[in-house]
């Protein structure tokens, strides 16, 4: 009889989990903390599922000049992949307008991203990998951010917006990668330089009164002296803003990568054109 009731009242336990879990925020009361948050939004059925809307706008000043260039990005993603969209607008600066269409998947502790210029180079798909010290999942998320700074906030620009995580960018990298190395299909990358080039910029992560992420953002100021095809040192502002919503809309077939994209795509050192569009922009090139 006593085991029938401890196997009853487990049944019970372990269906209020779940029902606080899909019930969010509001069933169990307002988190207090960031760990209050954290175990909330990785509780949430959602959490990896979503559409995104935002912008990575690059302000440049130089010599008394400054110009701003738009990026803008949308896309969604399931699970451990995701596909998206990115248009680079040039013309402040005499270029043109560019767009990428991509996909990235996880495989493993790598990120594959599959991306194609639709405009530049028709058909054509590129592959770029970058492999991780730690797998991207749910619980390194929630390891980077356990460090952050917990806020209730409420904004004029979004009602959805219940409370805000901050941290130091930097700090956020050195937790997810800790002491291991970096390495990509397209450049060596330091960590080092990457934590220099952070400064002082700040993590900010907003989530809804449900605890799923409604918004990431970052500012970005850095430097770049004269030399290597830079006439006079340049100061530039790098913008991010990253809104997020529809949970739980995306299905993992709308967001994975087809068989005929990752097939055909061919491994390169510059997946996003780079070189081609500085020599867009650059007077005599």
């Amino acid at each position: 009889m006593r085991l029938a009731q401890l196997r009853r009242a487990c049944a019970l336990l372990v269906a209020a989990v779940a029902v606080c879990a899909l019930a969010g925020c509001a069933f169990l009361g307002e988190p207090a903390s960031t760990e209050d948050l954290l175990v909330r939004f990785a509780a949430h059925p959602d959490c990896g599922n979503y559409a995104m809307e935002g912008s990575a706008d690059l302000v440049v000043k130089a010599a008394g000049f400054r110009t701003r260039i738009p990026v803008d990005i949308s896309g969604s993603a399931a699970a451990t992949t995701a596909r998206g969209t990115v248009d680079v607008d040039l013309s402040s600066v005499g270029g043109s307008r560019h767009t990428y269409m991509g996909y990235v998947e996880q495989q493993g502790p790598s990120v594959v991203a599959y991306v194609t210029r639709p405009n530049d180079a028709p058909g054509a798909w590129s592959r770029a990998e970058v492999t991780l010290p730690t797998k991207i999942d749910v619980a390194t998320v929630v390891r980077v951010l356990s460090e952050a700074k917990f806020m209730r906030v409420a904004y004029d620009s979004d009602d959805q917006v219940a409370y805000e995580l901050s941290i130091p960018a930097a700090s956020a990298l050195r937790a997810f990668v800790g002491s291991g190395d970096i390495s990509a299909s397209f450049a060596d990358v330091d960590v080092d330089q990457i934590v220099d080039l952070l400064g002082d910029g700040e993590l900010r992560v907003r989530f809804d009164r449900e605890c799923r992420p409604r918004s990431v953002a970052f500012d970005l100021e850095f430097s770049v002296p004269a030399g290597d095809g830079v006439p006079v040192p340049v100061k530039a502002n790098l913008n991010v803003a990253l809104a997020f919503s529809g949970h739980g809309s995306v299905t993992e077939a709308e967001a994975s990568v087809p068989s005929k994209v990752a097939d055909s795509a061919k491994l390169t050192d510059d997946p996003f054109a780079v070189e081609a569009l500085v020599r867009e922009v650059t007077p005599g090139s």
